[in-house]
């Protein structure tokens, strides 16, 4: 047998520990494992590396972020045409099964390929964790970590010079989670998100209030797909009298080594898709819900 694995969309920590653990199951049961170089693309284009598990168990894939196999977006597989091609082709170089690791956009195509007749294994993986059908998106631990870590770093100033205000900018597009967790951890005072929208006004009074009660500083986090960074930033400065500081994290927050809960996570999602492979179950991804690892339909 034959399957094929790609790594699409935004890469995520976790991908390599996925990879890993999948060849291993595959070396184990005489399957022959073919990672696809750059997501889509790497299959229309038939380049690829066959993931033997002894060739690459020596590289101590499963501490590494990003993607062995690269990753990138596939806008082609919006058009229906170039999506019967594309699956036209995959039949050409003879795929039995396509694992696909990514995003919202991602499994979205991978949910066309199996309408198509693909037999087709879906795996959330993507630190935003905004994935419909899972509770938790593989990358996601570590992405918020990233957060924390900063915002440690940041509080041994604030407290060393009070009355400041402190805006961290996540990652996440126009997903708040990330921003959120902060929030959630105790770890940030506010979280300006796309999902919650807010007021100049009611801000002002929201971060005035958190001083009034005791706070000596302010940590705010603020989702990317704001676009209102900067521009909080000078009109904070402003309405509130007060110096106001921006840390952006940017895209060290999805790389990185794994933390051992995504680590974790790859590799018991690795053995859901390797189960629903060896029991010829298609059209599915593989999920996290109420405490179990369990599948879903794409």
């Amino acid at each position: 047998m034959k399957i094929g694995i790609i790594t699409s969309g935004g890469d995520c920590p976790g991908m390599n520990a996925f990879i890993l653990e999948l060849s291993k199951l595959c070396s184990k049961n005489n399957y022959d494992l073919i990672g696809y170089i750059g997501g889509y693309k790497g299959i229309e284009e038939n380049n690829f590396i066959k993931l033997n598990f002894d060739n690459i168990s020596g590289m101590a894939l499963g501490k590494k972020g990003g993607s062995l196999l690269l990753t990138g977006r596939y806008e082609d597989l919006k058009i229906g045409e170039k999506l019967i091609k594309f699956k036209q082709r995959i039949d050409e170089i003879g795929i039995d099964w396509l694992v696909v690791l990514g995003g919202d956009g991602s499994l979205q195509a991978a949910k066309k390929l199996s309408d198509l007749g693909l037999k087709l294994v879906g795996v959330p993986a993507t630190i935003d964790n905004n994935i419909i059908g899972t509770e938790y998106t593989m990358g996601f631990d570590t992405a918020i970590n990233k957060t924390l870590q900063v915002i440690n770093d940041i509080e041994d100033t604030a407290t060393a010079m009070p009355g400041k205000v402190y805006i961290i900018e996540t990652l996440g597009g126009n997903c708040g989670n990330i921003a959120k967790a902060a929030l959630d951890e105790g770890a940030a005072d506010i979280a300006l998100i796309p999902e919650n929208p807010i007021s100049d006004d009611e801000l002002v009074k929201l971060i005035k209030d958190k001083f009034n009660e005791g706070n000596k500083y302010l940590i705010m986090t603020i989702c990317e797909g704001l676009n209102k960074t900067m521009y909080y930033s000078e009109f904070l400065k402003k309405a509130l009298n007060k110096k106001v500081h921006i840390s952006i994290i940017g895209h060290q927050q999805r790389g990185g080594s794994p933390t051992a809960y995504d680590r974790y996570v790859a590799r018991r999602f690795a053995t859901q898709t390797f189960d629903l492979i060896k029991k010829d179950i298609s059209g599915k991804m593989v999920c996290y819900i109420s405490g179990k690892f369990k599948n879903c339909d794409l």
